[in-house]
C-alpha cells in the first residue's frame, strides 16, 4: 500500500506497522503517531529502508533499532485524614479523591491498608 501526504511527511498508525509488512511512502520522512491509548509495544524494534528510483531499481537495505521504553508511569495516590485527630469512639474518613490515574487511563480501585 503506498502512503502519501501534503507535508512532506508520511504519518503511520502504529497498527499499520505490521512485522515483515512494508509500508511504502513517497515521502523520505514517516512519523509513527503512537500514543498512551495507540502505542507501539514495548522493547526492541528494528526498523529497514530500501530506496527505489524511477527505474524501479531498490537500494541495499539499511536498518535501525527502535527501542520503546515501558510503561512505568503510575497513577497517583492521595490521601487525607477529616478531621486528622479523633477522640476516642469518634468516626473519620479517609479521602483519595484528590488521587490522579495516569494520563488516558481511569482509577478503578481504592485499596484502604491500615498499617499500624
Amino acid at each position: 500500500m503506498l502512503y502519501t501526504s501534503e507535508d512532506d511527511m508520511t504519518h503511520v498508525d502504529p497498527s499499520q506497522l505490521v512485522v515483515g509488512a512494508p509500508v511504502v511512502t513517497s515521502d523520505a520522512t514517516v512519523t509513527v503517531d503512537a500514543s498512551v491509548t495507540n502505542p507501539v509495544d514495548p522493547g526492541d524494534h528494528v526498523f529497514q529502508l530500501i530506496v527505489v528510483d524511477e527505474k524501479g531499481v531498490e537500494s541495499t537495505p539499511v536498518e535501525q533499532r527502535v527501542t520503546i521504553s515501558p510503561d512505568d508511569r503510575k497513577p497517583q495516590a492521595v490521601l487525607t485524614a477529616m478531621p486528622p485527630e479523633v477522640a476516642f469512639g469518634q468516626p473519620f474518613t479517609l479521602d483519595g479523591t484528590e488521587s490522579t490515574p495516569v494520563p488516558g487511563h481511569q482509577i478503578t480501585s481504592y485499596k484502604w491498608i491500615m498499617m499500624t
